[in-house]
Formats: C-alpha cells, sequence, structure tokens
C-alpha cells in the first residue's frame, strides 16, 4: 500500500494512525470473534492475534504471523505492542483488528517471564518454561491462573487452556490480561468474568 511507506516519515505517536487509515482500519476496536468459545463464567483465554504459523506476515489479525512475541505492552490509545523475535525484532502492532510491522517503537519491553499487576495489588507472572501463567494475590498466596503445564495451543476455560512458552504480560484497559504466547506465535488474551 503506497500511503503505508508514506507514513514511515511521521512522528512515532501518529505512525500507527497513519497505518490504519492506509488499510481502512481505525482505533482499537472489540476484539475479532473467537470461534468455540464456550467459557461460561471464570478466567477465559482466546486468541487475540496470530495464526499460529511461523513468519512476519502483517494483515488481519486472525491471519497474520508472528515469529516467536515474547513481550506485548499496552500504550494510552489501547494498541498493544507486540515484541517480535525476528526481523530485527522489531515492534508488531495489533489495533483495529490489524497487526503491522513498526520500524522504531517507544516502548522498552521487559525480558520473557515478566509480571503484571492489576489494580487489587494481585501480581501475575508468565511460568516461561511451565507453560502457565501463576496468580500471588497480596497475601501470598500463589494459585494457576491459566494453563495445564503442558505445552499446546488450546484456548477455553483457564484451567484446560494450554500455552507454549509463555513470556510476556500485560493488562489492557478493559482489564484483561494480554500474553505473549512465544512457543505458538500468537497473543493470548485472558478474560476474568468468562465469554
Amino acid at each position: 500500500m503506497a500511503n503505508r511507506a508514506a507514513c514511515a516519515v511521521l512522528l512515532r505517536g501518529t505512525l500507527a494512525a497513519c497505518l490504519l487509515s492506509a488499510c481502512g482500519g481505525g482505533s482499537m476496536g472489540p476484539a475479532p470473534p473467537q470461534a468455540g468459545r464456550t467459557c461460561a463464567q471464570g478466567p477465559c483465554v482466546s486468541t487475540l492475534a496470530g495464526s499460529g504459523e511461523f513468519g512476519t506476515e502483517d494483515g488481519m489479525a486472525a491471519s497474520a504471523r508472528f515469529f516467536m512475541p515474547h513481550a506485548v505492552a499496552v500504550d494510552a490509545s489501547a494498541q498493544v505492542h507486540v515484541a517480535d523475535y525476528g526481523s530485527a525484532n522489531q515492534t508488531r502492532l495489533v489495533a483495529g483488528g490489524l497487526v503491522f510491522t513498526l520500524a522504531d517503537d517507544a516502548i522498552d519491553f521487559p525480558q520473557p517471564k515478566d509480571t503484571a499487576t492489576d489494580a487489587e495489588g494481585n501480581r501475575y507472572v508468565a511460568d516461561t518454561y511451565g507453560n502457565r501463567i501463576l496468580k500471588t494475590t497480596p497475601a501470598g498466596e500463589t494459585t494457576v491462573l491459566a494453563g495445564t503445564g503442558a505445552s499446546g495451543d488450546q484456548d477455553g476455560e483457564a484451567a484446560s487452556a494450554t500455552f507454549s512458552l509463555p513470556a510476556g504480560l500485560a493488562f489492557d484497559a478493559l482489564g484483561a490480561l494480554l500474553v505473549a504466547d512465544m512457543g505458538n506465535r500468537k497473543i493470548r488474551r485472558i478474560t476474568f468474568g468468562g465469554g
């Protein structure tokens, strides 16, 4: 798309908006519908972006390809920034149901085995090699929030969902916990009320 080349000269803060406009997108809206989401209550895992295939292909979130996403961050505009090994470790942007590659990004990503904290003070840990997401309460009680411990790529109820090398965590504006699922080359979402 011709307009995307022109976007590269714009300031970093307007780059994402220009890319979205060039592709007919808008601000980050609701996630694409997930097939087979049958969670009734409690934490639920679904895929936000990524086909699961190796690559660095931009485009529609469900068909885009990640090489090995290892960290995620959410900016003030609710856009999801993904640190992706491969392609010189450039940042991938998930916004408006689309995935883009950014040549430059101001976000300083943490290393894998990331942590995130919610408004109640609960701490969440990406147990990368245990293929689980752990939760520790302010009182110090640690439980498994999501993941069976086996490597896999299964959405659904958190207790039966599977991950492959989950590495990065970030909360979005709606309170969902996003996971950079490195081995599956996907961005997963954990919601806390079912569905």
